[in-house]
């Protein structure tokens, strides 16, 4: 739980709503959740997943698609140079 208040302070993920005390995360949240811990694994820096969240809610996903493969290319040059 801890994790997803990490998140929340990031701003990466919205608060849940409180229902009895208890937090409620919807579907959105869960999809987003997933998302984030799916690029972590794929090794993208928390920035890099905020630019993509924000890219997913401006619905350009030309320049969606784009930014992973920037990032890749990059990463691979520097591990090159290295």
């Amino acid at each position: 739980m801890e994790t997803v208040r990490f998140y929340q302070r990031k701003g990466l993920l919205a608060h849940a709503t409180r229902d009895d005390g208890i937090r409620r995360y919807g579907s959105d949240a869960l999809r987003r959740l997933r998302f984030i811990r799916q690029a972590q694994g794929a090794g993208f820096t928390l920035e890099e997943i905020r630019e993509l969240l924000d890219l997913d809610e401006s619905e350009d996903r030309a320049r969606a698609r784009e930014r992973p493969r920037r990032i890749v290319a990059l990463d691979g040059r520097a591990r090159a140079r290295s």
